[in-house]
């Protein structure tokens, strides 16, 4: 799986949200290296946690940045929010349980999700903010 790449076409030209969103990517990246660790190594556990928990800061703080500037889409990004939540959520207990979600399918979605996420909906907001 290919690592994701930093560049000016994540820029939302927010520092604090573009320093957050790198950090994301650099966690997804970091998963990646360790793809081809057993699926239930601590390592992989803790890098997964680690994401989840700064990836929950991160869309706490933009909904409250976007709040604040009376975005005019608010509740429609809050609703990709909530659902990204949820479905990462899903796919973690998934593959604590040891069920049918692998460590891969979690980075497809979240990789695809964040790059996704960051260059059409959140470059919605770039002129608010």
């Amino acid at each position: 799986m290919d690592k994701l790449v930093w560049s000016d076409k994540y820029k939302v030209g927010n520092p604090t949200i573009d320093e957050q969103h790198t950090k994301i990517i650099r966690l997804i990246n970091t998963l990646i290296e360790h793809l081809d660790d057993a699926v239930n190594s601590e390592i992989i556990v803790d890098i997964i946690g680690e994401l989840n928990q700064y990836s929950y800061q991160h869309l706490d703080e933009e909904e409250a940045l976007l709040k604040q500037v009376n975005y005019p889409d608010y509740e429609a990004h809050l609703e990709l929010h909530m659902k990204y939540r949820e479905t990462i959520a899903e796919l973690t207990m998934d593959i604590s349980l040891g069920g049918n979600t692998q460590v891969k399918d979690f980075l497809i979605f979240v990789g695809q999700w964040w790059s996704v996420h960051i260059q059409t909906e959140d470059m919605k907001y770039k002129a608010f903010i």
